[in-house]
């Protein structure tokens, strides 16, 4: 029984027979508080998670894209990494499904290409309910518009922590000691060519892998993305 009907029903008792020495409109008034027990707001579906081999588990993140950062020769128009139609170029990046940077020792699901797809997350402050024990998170992501620093609220099961997530943006070196993903010879640009047309520019490209330690003890409970929709999540594994 929760305790606004325990309070109900003892005020309903107290008005049915009076309180001693008080006449009834009084012991109507009459109210015995109970501490009832905070209700937690349910949490999100856990998040499904694939098995790469090595300890190595990619989460779905299609539920949770919203944007497109990836546009092919047949209409360069079709995506908009960071607010001026820039993007990546479909040709050069790898295929949908599972890959392995060159560079660094974990493996990732790359997200579609499809023309009209959404395949990154841009950062608002969504929620991704994760429940294991892990050791790392490994992230497959990029900046625009400068470099980027944010932090990372981490959900355990006893608790919350904060990481640092640093950025380095999409056509710059490495800032913060990041390997890159993914290497692009050249992007999607507005202006190549004059006016505001959208034309291959010969410029580098990355999506970077950051990396995220975890308390590999403590039972992992969900991740909150900071509120910088600068911060492009292409890809999310975790490492056991």
């Amino acid at each position: 029984m929760t305790g606004a009907r325990v309070v109900a029903k003892l005020v309903a008792a107290v008005v049915g027979c009076g309180v001693a020495g008080l006449p009834a409109w009084q012991a109507a008034a009459v109210e015995v508080r109970i501490p009832q027990e905070e209700k937690r707001p349910p949490s999100g579906p856990k998040t499904e998670l694939k098995d790469l081999g090595g300890g190595f588990l990619a989460a779905d993140l299609s539920e949770l894209v919203n944007n497109d950062a990836i546009s092919s020769e047949a209409d360069r128009s079709d995506a908009d990494l960071d607010e001026w139609k820039q993007s990546f170029p479909a040709e050069d990046l790898p295929e949908a499904g599972k890959f392995e940077p060159k560079d660094v020792k974990a493996p990732f699901l790359f997200p579609t290409k499809e023309a009209g797809k959404r395949n990154n997350i841009a950062c608002s402050g969504q929620k991704i309910p994760l429940e294991l024990k892990a050791k790392e998170l490994l992230l497959l992501v990029t900046a625009t518009n400068a470099n980027q620093e944010a932090k990372l609220t981490i959900e355990y099961a006893d608790g919350q922590a904060q990481a640092d997530l640093k950025v380095t943006d999409w056509c710059q070196q490495a800032a913060f000691g990041e390997k890159a993903g993914v290497v692009c010879p050249d992007r999607i640009a507005v202006g190549v060519g004059g006016d505001k047309a959208l034309g291959k520019e010969k410029k580098e490209c990355r999506m970077w892998v950051v990396s995220v330690p975890l308390a590999a003890d403590r039972e992992l409970k969900a991740i909150t993305l900071p509120e910088n929709p600068r911060i492009h999540i292409f890809a999310l594994t975790v490492a056991k």
